[in-house]
């Protein structure tokens, strides 16, 4: 088996096409980093917006006050939330200078705090309201930043920038108030951490998939099969069928999770070298069914997205090694795999009232939806879960090396 890893490896470094586009993906990292540091919010800035904002609510309490005695009830509130503000603001910037986090977000707590109240005496009566923003959305804000406060995480955004659009924000008074709730919640950092984050939401789907099914896609065909390629050669040797079978599967997976590793290191390295490492510890929005929701930690978010991706790759090339066997051609083969995953993810819409929908495993080429649960809430199947996702890619893949071995004792050349 280690000898065949190694022939395989020999045989894939003399590959051309492989380190082209990789060359090809190494600049689109860097081109792309560049994009999203030039939209990313520094410490300056978050300084600067919590400096402006002490000032306007400190002259905005003091003329307020001047007329303190003619004042209603309802005026009195109002400065007593403006107050409020002000104070929050105060604290946030005694954190910010202080590099203290867990100050700076006792401050913003504080700025939200009579939101998250009336968020949570609105929960039971609007708990299935879409109108933005929803008692989810707040409560979610508000956990995440008491999240960040026990973990003492420095802000990636400022104010309602953290604040982010949920799927159940769909209804909005005003189409500008829309805009600008949509522009809040786009939010982008270049710390290395949530770099790796923005990276691999495009890497983990299905146009990672297919990338690398480009790269080792003739990993079967190469071998010559009905044309009296290596493949025979291979034949003479002393070793079991299925130690020949393993080892391509094995080179394709080893290969492709060394491909990951290098574009990991080379987005951290990036973050790190241009502006700083950042916080595996970073909270992530995990839906849940009937309105409810958890949080994770940034770490364990790309921990699972990595872990799915792999089984989805696993699932990607059992598919391409059945096609290279049935049509024996490379560009065929990829042609024919490629058809097969876009279409079957395209289909997938029509078999969602089938009580069995969530076996198909062409749901599941899209690992941060799946992973935090939109794919669920917007197809309106709890069935369709990271868990599941995982069985029905093994399953798949087994079911189709199964019929990848049937295929190759039915032909007869073949190592059988």
């Amino acid at each position: 088996m280690l000898y065949l890893l190694q022939l395989e490896w020999t045989k894939i470094k003399r590959t051309r096409m492989i380190y082209i586009l990789i060359l090809l993906v190494l600049l689109a990292i860097g081109s792309y980093f560049f994009f999203i540091d030039k939209k990313s919010i520094t410490l300056e800035e978050i300084e600067q917006h919590v400096a402006e904002n002490v000032v306007y609510f400190e002259e905005l309490v003091a003329s307020m006050k001047k007329d303190s005695e003619n004042l209603n009830s309802m005026e009195k509130e109002v400065i007593s939330n403006m107050t409020r503000h002000y104070d929050g603001y105060v604290t946030m910037q005694e954190g910010v200078a202080a590099r203290d986090w867990v100050l700076y977000w006792q401050g913003d707590l504080l700025n939200f705090s009579k939101q998250g109240e009336n968020a949570q005496e609105q929960l039971e009566t609007y708990r299935n309201s879409y109108m933005y923003p929803t008692p989810f959305t707040v409560l979610v804000h508000m956990d995440k930043m008491r999240w960040m406060e026990e973990r003492a995480i420095q802000p990636l955004a400022i104010g309602l920038q953290n604040q982010t659009l949920t799927l159940y924000d769909q209804d909005f008074s005003d189409p500008q108030i829309e805009g600008i709730a949509q522009n809040l919640s786009q939010f982008y950092s270049s710390t290395g951490t949530y770099f790796l984050y923005h990276l691999f939401q495009y890497g983990f789907s299905l146009a990672g998939l297919i990338l690398f099914l480009f790269l080792f896609a003739d990993i079967l065909t190469k071998e010559g099969f009905r044309r009296n390629g290596p493949i025979h050669l291979l034949r003479t040797m002393p070793m079991r069928h299925a130690t020949f079978w393993v080892s391509k599967a094995l080179a394709a997976i080893l290969g492709s999770l060394l491909i990951i590793g290098l574009v990991a290191v080379v987005g951290l390295g990036l973050g790190t070298l241009f502006n700083r490492l950042g916080d595996w510890q970073y909270p992530m929005l995990i839906y849940g069914p009937e309105r409810t929701y958890t949080l994770i930690s940034l770490a364990e978010f790309l921990g699972k997205a990595g872990l799915l991706f792999v089984v989805m790759l696993a699932f990607g090339f059992s598919l391409l090694f059945l096609l290279s066997i049935l049509t024996n051609r490379a560009i065929l083969a990829i042609g024919l795999t490629v058809v097969v995953l876009v279409f079957g993810q395209q289909l997938t819409e029509q078999t969602l009232l089938v009580s069995w929908t969530h076996w198909l495993p062409f749901h599941y080429l899209d690992v941060y939806a799946i992973l935090n649960g939109e794919y669920a809430i917007l197809h309106n199947n709890p069935l369709l879960t990271y868990e599941q996702g995982m069985l029905s890619l093994i399953v798949s893949t087994f079911i189709l090396l199964g019929i990848t071995f049937g295929a190759v004792k039915l032909r007869k050349g073949v190592m059988s």
